[in-house]
Order: C-alpha cells, then structure tokens, then sequence
C-alpha cells in the first residue's frame, strides 16, 4: 500500500494522479485534512493532521511506503515521521528542495526543510529526500509575463548569469510516483529538475516560441522589480509582511547560483523527458 499526504493540495493530487497509471487505486491513500475534498481520486482516503500524531498512526497504518509532503514546519513533519515508524512503514519519502542541506543557503524556507531533512535522517527508517527545483508555475507569479506579451519587452533585474531549471509540478509528481511504486531509492537525495538552465533573456525566447509573439528581455533597476512585483501580487499575499522582499530575494538567491543545478532525474525515473519551458509556457 502506499500512502501520500497532502491529497488534496496541488503535489499530492498529482502525485496520485501518476501514481494510478503505476500501481492498482486499491493501493493507494490519499491522506487529508478534508477527505471530502479528494474524493474524486477513486482511491481509499482517510483522514489524517501532521498536528494529530495518533491519528497519523492509524492513516499509515500497512504502508509499505509514504510520501510526506512538506507543510513547512518542522514539528508537524517530526509528528508525521514518528508516526510512520510507529505504524511500521516500509520506507518515508520527503519532498523538499535544491541544496537544503547546505547551511549557507539564503532561502528562508530552506531551513525547515533541512532540519527536517536531518531529523529523518536520524530516525531508525529507510528514506528518500525528492529535492525539488523551482517550479515553472512560480513564473507568472514571480515575473511580469503578461506584461512581456502585452509589450513585447519582458523587464526584469536579473543578469544574464541567472540560471535555472525550471521543473513543473507534474513532473516532480511524477518522479514521486515512480519513488513510491518501485522503491530501491532508500538513503538517496534525489535533485529533481527541469531539462536545461534557463536566465530571463531565455525565458523571454520561451515565450516567443510558446506565443509567436517577439518578445526580448531588459534589464531594469530592483525598484522598478519590485513595484511591478507589488502590483502583480494577488492582494492576500501582497499584504503578507515581507513577502515583496521575498520575492525580490527569490531573484538574488538565482544569480547567487542557489539554482543552478540541472539534473536528468525525471527521465531517469519516468521514462519520458521533462517538460521544458516552452512547453509549459505553451498550456498558460
């Protein structure tokens, strides 16, 4: 059997989704706060809360392997872990991201994500970390991409040098699904990523091919960044303390190098290539 939490957030539906076209549904949970919202999945679900350990115990229980998906709190993730092994669960796989494990690293989610990394590390139970890259779906969020079809031009204050490997969610769900029905990855890190590093001159080019509207890129000043970032902002997340600096640290983080890492995993695992930027663009 073989258990996902999260279900019905975005990774986990997807993750299942993949998972179905691997393994029979009758082995498969979905594991959710709200088991009326994934009901759709055609696989058994049960309830489950990284807040309620015992109730883990009992939504884990004949596992052979389960897949965390990262609520990013460490204390929830310890009570999920704990309860995995209480359960008796073959193998736990965890999702987190590029170069958690690295101490220097700036990403202020980085943090929960390593020591999380660590604590399972610690535990008497196989497991598998899925580092995850940045996620395409990040980009109309993070980057004036309307703006760039609208205009022609894609205004940005990243260097040339900014790379990244831009990955999309159904990719890395992917590569879960393939983790959780074939097993044999217990103690690896696995960097899942997209197929090439990408800066913003590239990204710019995507969107050209994916549109057939010319379109280049510019650089402009961080202030200019920043309030078109601001504007850009659905209005709950513009109103989250520091979340414009977030954002903006986002763009440092990439020309400082945090990801600029490029791996083949997902057609390692799955068999098909990742999905590129192009492609992606193209389903906007």
């Amino acid at each position: 059997m073989f258990v996902v939490t999260g279900a019905s957030g975005n990774h986990g539906r997807l993750t299942i989704q993949h998972l179905r076209e691997r393994v029979d549904a009758a082995k498969i949970v979905a594991v959710t706060r709200d088991p009326a919202a994934v009901a759709d999945l055609g696989v058994t679900v049960r309830q489950g809360d990284f807040t309620d350990p015992g109730g883990l115990v009992n939504a884990f229980d004949g596992a052979e392997r389960v897949l965390l998906v990262s609520v990013n709190s460490v204390p929830s993730h310890t009570n999920a872990i704990d309860a995995a092994i209480k359960a008796c669960v073959g193998s736990v796989l965890y999702t987190s991201v590029l170069r958690a494990g690295d101490p220097a690293n700036p990403n202020a989610l980085v943090s929960d994500h390593r020591d999380t990394e660590r604590i399972l590390a610690s535990k008497d139970i196989p497991f598998t970390i899925l580092r995850y890259g940045m996620w395409s779906e990040m980009l109309p969020l993070t980057l004036p991409l309307q703006e760039a079809l609208d205009t022609g031009v894609l205004r940005t204050n990243a260097g040339d040098e900014s790379y990244v490997s831009y990955v999309t969610r159904s990719d890395c769900a992917a590569v879960a699904a393939v983790a959780l029905a074939a097993g044999g990855f217990a103690g690896q890190f696995l960097n899942v990523t997209g197929p090439e590093p990408i800066n913003h001159p590239r990204i710019a080019k995507a969107l050209t091919e994916a549109t057939g509207r010319p379109i280049r890129h510019e650089r402009c000043s961080d202030e200019e960044a920043r309030n078109s970032l601001l504007a850009r902002l659905p209005a709950e997340i513009a109103a989250v303390p520091h979340a414009v600096d977030a954002g903006l640290q986002l763009t440092q983080d990439i020309e400082n190098g945090w990801f600029d890492i490029t791996t083949r995993t997902v057609e390692r695992l799955t068999g098909r290539p990742a999905t590129t930027l192009t492609e992606f663009l193209r389903t906007l």
